[in-house]
């Protein structure tokens, strides 16, 4: 043995050790993070990164960390956003603000007697005992028939981040969006009121689709969580503000009481379009189109780190960009159904569309006809409470996303929502007019109902698309969530009032018992098949997936070998040194993706 010449580690690791130490950048491996590397892969970097493998297997983990604090890599980077950072979280975390206003404004607009006698003619108008509001058959033109425009938003996805990114795709939409506001505002009759909405909802279609991507893409994987929960707060907050506006109008004689909050609402694509101009292009569709110098300028903008820090982050999106070419040359949008990918897809759009059915369509889309139908005194007041328990639980969430997890988040939260089903349904066999307060127990049964659905069950359905599918996927998969979602949300705007409305089955309240039992389903299921995540980077996510562990398993997982990480800062130091060099080998050796962008 001894005659025989050293191995390439013995040779390679004193400078691999230099390297290290020049980069003040390099973070501290958490040995509780390492793993055996014996089924790794191939390196896409050719003899240098297979001789930094061979060199990783004769040096222990101590003999590798850095001479400094330790520290993850993204609990560094979390602690190097800027203010263009915390800016560009609300600008596009404000993406479906649009859509949250329009959403909740047409329920407190369908119970306002004004507009209920401009759009439909009193044979028509069916009457309670707090005044008139539409038919069944009107509430579904009014709900169901405008969300087909989002389905076919949700598909147009995908082709337009494609030629034109996330920032360009969303300033499209906003701007094109002016048009049916305007004709909402001004609508003659319930068709064109109906049609303008429908137009309306296809650029809703995509920003609901670009808007968490683009997002997930702006901040580091360690405050992904809350940086895509805080989109909740301002779509709940628009909501919020919606119901207010109704409810400051609603005692105004004539047009004014709904034309003022539709006024209201043509005002918002252009605060969107303002705030969307100052911010840059996702750092990862860039690298994808093979802009590196670009995605260098955009994460320089979105850190306060060195330039050192901002490499590292961007040969960890060029490394995922080239794990994206060697799997497939080409992305097909049917790729997302492919035998191991189903699994991951079914997960990311289920759980967007299976929120829509655990009762929240009652006390949101409708809650001011389910108020009026239960004949509570100031339906329109008590509308606005009901979007203040979900804006508190839309501020409450990121608090308890990363710090309690996705997965018990989404079990526990989902099981309670639940008993608060069955409970509600319970009630509503009591309701007659002697016993009022019984009706104002439901009432405020379902604004807790609203505060726990939006902190645990609506969170979780918004963070899912954009972190559970592989790295090459995620576009189409976010495009088939909001595509799913948007189905969903046709079904069930179409079937409530068949089941609520008193010239239908009459149900009222007590629709609540099938919720119930669909909410006991939902919690198995979550149970099976929803993954822990949080601060989970992709190619960790990847490898979980891949590792085949049971999903209650993840959260103590360990992951992330450490040649994974010298592969990547080997992988920095190689674009560092290319900026001198005419061409990157790197990117000539294999074709870039155009189709997504990694996070």
């Amino acid at each position: 043995m001894g005659d025989k010449e050293p191995p390439p580690a013995n040779t390679a690791a004193p400078a691999l050790l230099k390297n290290m130490l020049i980069l003040s950048s390099v973070p501290t491996l958490d040995a509780e993070r390492e793993v055996e590397l014996t089924r790794r892969k191939p390196s896409a970097f050719g003899g240098e990164a297979a001789d930094v493998k061979r060199g990783c297997e004769g040096i222990s983990a101590e003999a590798l960390r850095p001479t400094q604090p330790e520290d993850s890599t993204e609990a560094a980077r979390s602690s190097s956003i800027n203010f263009l950072t915390c800016f560009a979280v609300a600008a596009a975390g404000a993406s479906a603000a649009g859509f949250g206003y329009e959403n909740a404004i047409i329920g407190p607009l369908a119970a306002l007697p004004a507009f209920v006698e401009r759009y439909q003619s009193p044979s028509d108008t069916a009457s309670t005992s707090s005044g008139y509001v539409f038919t069944a058959v009107h509430q579904n033109i009014l709900f169901s028939i405008p969300l087909i425009g989002s389905i076919i938003g949700a598909v147009l996805a995908t082709p337009l981040q494609n030629r034109f990114g996330r920032r360009g795709s969303l300033l499209l939409c906003y701007a094109l969006s002016l048009a049916p506001l305007v004709l909402e505002l001004f609508a003659p009759n319930l068709a064109a009121f109906v049609l303008g909405r429908f137009w309306n909802g296809i650029y809703y279609g995509v920003a609901l689709a670009v808007g968490p991507l683009f997002l997930a893409d702006l901040v580091p994987a360690a405050i992904r969580g809350r940086a895509v929960s805080s989109q909740n707060i301002l779509t709940v907050g628009s909501q919020t503000l919606a119901t207010v506006t109704v409810w400051a109008t609603e005692s105004r004689q004539g047009a004014l009481s709904y034309k003022i909050p539709l006024a209201v609402q043509c005002a918002i694509p252009v605060v969107l379009i303002a705030l969307t101009l100052p911010l840059p292009e996702s750092p990862a569709w860039l690298v994808s189109k093979g802009r590196r110098d670009a995605a260098r300028r955009s994460l320089a903008r979105l850190r306060s780190s060195s330039a050192q820090q901002v490499s590292l982050e961007l040969a960890e999106l060029i490394k995922a960009e080239e794990d994206k070419v060697r799997m497939e040359a080409k992305v097909h949008f049917w790729d997302i159904f492919r035998q191991s990918q189903l699994e991951r897809t079914m997960v990311s759009a289920l759980i967007f569309s299976l929120n829509q059915c655990s009762g929240i369509i009652l006390s949101t889309t409708f809650s001011a006809l389910f108020l009026v139908q239960l004949g509570v005194a100031q339906p329109f007041l008590l509308n606005v409470a009901s979007s203040l328990c979900q804006l508190a639980g839309a501020i409450t969430a990121p608090l308890f996303m990363d710090r309690v997890g996705r997965r018990p988040l989404a079990i526990y939260g989902i099981a309670f929502l639940a008993l608060i089903d069955f409970t509600t349904g319970a009630l509503a066999f009591y309701i007659n007019n002697e016993r009022p307060q019984i009706a104002m127990t439901i009432a405020a049964l379902s604004f807790i109902f609203n505060f726990f659905w939006t902190l645990s069950f609506y969170s979780i359905s918004l963070l899912t698309p954009s972190e559970y599918p592989a790295v090459h996927l995620r576009t189409p998969t976010m495009s088939y969530a909001i595509f799913n979602g948007q189905v969903t949300a046709v079904v069930t705007t179409f079937v409530v009032p068949q089941l609520t409305a008193a010239d239908a089955a009459g149900l009222g309240a007590k629709t609540y018992m099938i919720f119930g039992a669909m909410n006991v389903v939902f919690v198995l299921l979550a149970y099976v098949y929803l993954p822990e995540t949080a601060g989970r980077t992709p190619r960790e996510i990847e490898e979980l997936y891949r590792s085949g562990l049971p999903k209650r398993a993840w959260a103590t997982a360990s992951v992330g070998a450490q040649c994974s990480q010298i592969e990547t800062e080997e992988s920095m130091q190689r674009i560092v040194t290319s900026t001198t060099h005419a061409t990157d080998k790197t990117a000539n050796d294999a074709p870039i993706l155009v189709t997504t962008g990694a996070a």
